[in-house]
């Protein structure tokens, strides 16, 4: 009887490691492009509520501009912080956001900074569990003619 030694040169089997391989690295890849996704939704997300933000605390209520006779309306710290904070009063979501505002010299204009904290998708994979992500809207008082 005799017993069939193997070859040395025989591949057989060695496909198996190599589909392996290519199946993490494809699945990295999709994990990859899903956080990535869900990290510009998240940006998105932040700087359209940075936007109407700034929209909110510049409209003035035109019918006391007319009442004082004034023109244009002026920006101050307390107007500027009542009006953020009716503005992020209004969705309990808004309240993890970090508001700076900075008032222009002419007190006419303002530059609204937004901050959030957002967790990554997928996090752990990445051994990153959030990012900072930051905004910034410009915004100028209007004017009443």
């Amino acid at each position: 009887m005799s017993t069939r030694r193997p070859r040395r040169d025989d591949d057989r089997g060695s496909t198996i490691p190599l589909i392996l391989g290519f199946f993490v690295l494809a699945m990295l890849v999709v994990a990859g492009s899903i956080a990535a996704g869900d990290a510009a939704i998240d940006q998105q997300g932040l700087q359209s509520l940075c936007d109407s933000a700034s929209l909110a605390i510049v409209h003035p209520d035109l019918a006391d501009l007319r009442e004082t006779g004034k023109t244009e309306k002026t920006l101050s710290e307390s107007s500027t912080t009542a009006a953020l904070d009716a503005y992020v009063s209004r969705d309990p979501e808004r309240q993890n956001v970090d508001f700076k505002v900075a008032i222009a010299p002419d007190r006419a204009s303002l530059v609204l900074h937004c901050s959030e904290e957002i967790p990554v998708a997928m996090g752990w994979l990445f051994g990153r569990s959030s990012v900072r992500h930051n905004a910034y809207s410009p915004a100028d008082a209007p004017t009443t003619a």
